[in-house]
């Protein structure tokens, strides 16, 4: 099963990066048309956007799964390991709480908005508010597969709580600005 998990994370990848590369296309060409023909493509705008809305919410799923997310460890790092322990597992319990709420709220906006469709591309709205809903369930899958690591495998609150600055991850020649 984690052979298939990483293909399953490697397919979010090359979809954040197919989104990021229409995006950028999209965008690009507009600019272009409207600066040099004072023209433009009239859908690329919204289309651009929904692509941004599901690259933030997409790239919210892998950096769950990469533990990548912001975190402020200046506290944990001061605290006994059994207490840093129940610091990460009330964390994750919280991210699960949210992501219930989000759920929620997605889903009463996609039924609210099942009918109704973008004014540009005439894209269903419920497609859109439904991208909350698969971000929160895949949230709440991760967070429960933190909390059952956290919990049962023995070592695995090192890798889970990642205490590092942003300056530690560089190579020591980087660190400087000379790289290497």
């Amino acid at each position: 099963m984690t052979g298939s998990l990483k293909k399953l994370f490697k397919l979010i990848e090359v979809l954040m990066a197919m989104l990021l590369l229409g995006m950028f296309t999209l965008v690009f060409f507009n600019v272009i048309l409207r600066y040099f023909f004072n023209s433009g493509i009239t859908w690329s705008e919204e289309m651009a956007r929904y692509f941004f809305f599901w690259l933030t919410f997409i790239g919210a799923i892998g950096a769950m799964h990469d533990n990548a997310h912001l975190g402020l460890d200046t506290i944990i790092r001061r605290l006994s390991p059994r207490v840093q322990k129940a610091v990460y597992l009330a964390g994750q319990v919280l991210i699960v709480v949210i992501m219930v709420f989000l759920a929620n709220g997605s889903l009463e906006l996609t039924i609210l908005n099942v009918n109704a469709k973008a004014s540009a591309t005439d894209l269903p709205l419920g497609f859109i508010y439904g991208t909350g809903i698969l971000t929160s369930v895949c949230i709440i899958i991760i967070a429960f597969a933190n909390i059952y690591k956290a919990l049962f495998v023995e070592g695995s609150m090192r890798s889970l709580i990642q205490l590092s600055e942003s300056e530690e991850i560089l190579p020591p020649a980087d660190r400087d600005g000379k790289g290497g």
